[in-house]
């Protein structure tokens, strides 16, 4: 049988983006041509102008550092060092006591529900409820 290989991180990425002469030599998915296989464009990505086929990349191309960095690789990598230091919690909370009332009780229910998410990320998790616990403290008064 053949084996399946999990596309769960399936991104479109610029051509400019793709090296693929770091794929690896005696690879078995790809025969060091760095593509593994195409796909067909959906209908969603036909209407944003992509016409032809997608090459799928070989994962030992972005192992040996054929793929550079995006901006939502970017953005991802800040907001994973946001929650490794706990500063996402203190930003959320203050993020949504500074909504209208109404957005801001539908925003605090939404985040009592993915606290209570068991598929979420253990880290995310302990955040949201950091977030709620700073959001549910009373105000206190500053002194001038």
């Amino acid at each position: 049988m053949g084996e399946v290989i999990a596309r769960g991180n399936e991104r479109i990425r610029l051509a400019d983006h793709v090296d693929l002469s770091k794929a690896k030599s005696g690879c078995k998915h790809c025969n060091g041509r760095g593509i593994i296989g195409y796909k067909h464009p959906t209908p969603e990505q036909a209407a944003a102008g992509i016409r032809s086929k997608i090459p799928i990349i070989c994962r030992c191309v972005s192992r040996n550092g054929g793929v550079k960095e995006d901006d939502f690789d970017r953005m991802l990598g800040r907001l994973q060092a946001k929650i490794a230091d706990g500063t996402w919690a203190l930003s959320m909370a203050h993020d949504i006591k500074a909504l209208p009332a109404d957005a801001r009780e539908r925003a605090i229910s939404s985040l009592r529900r993915d606290a209570e998410n068991p598929v979420k990320d253990e880290n995310v998790r302990r955040q949201i409820k950091r977030a709620l616990a700073i959001i549910d403290e009373p105000a206190k008064a500053v002194e001038a």
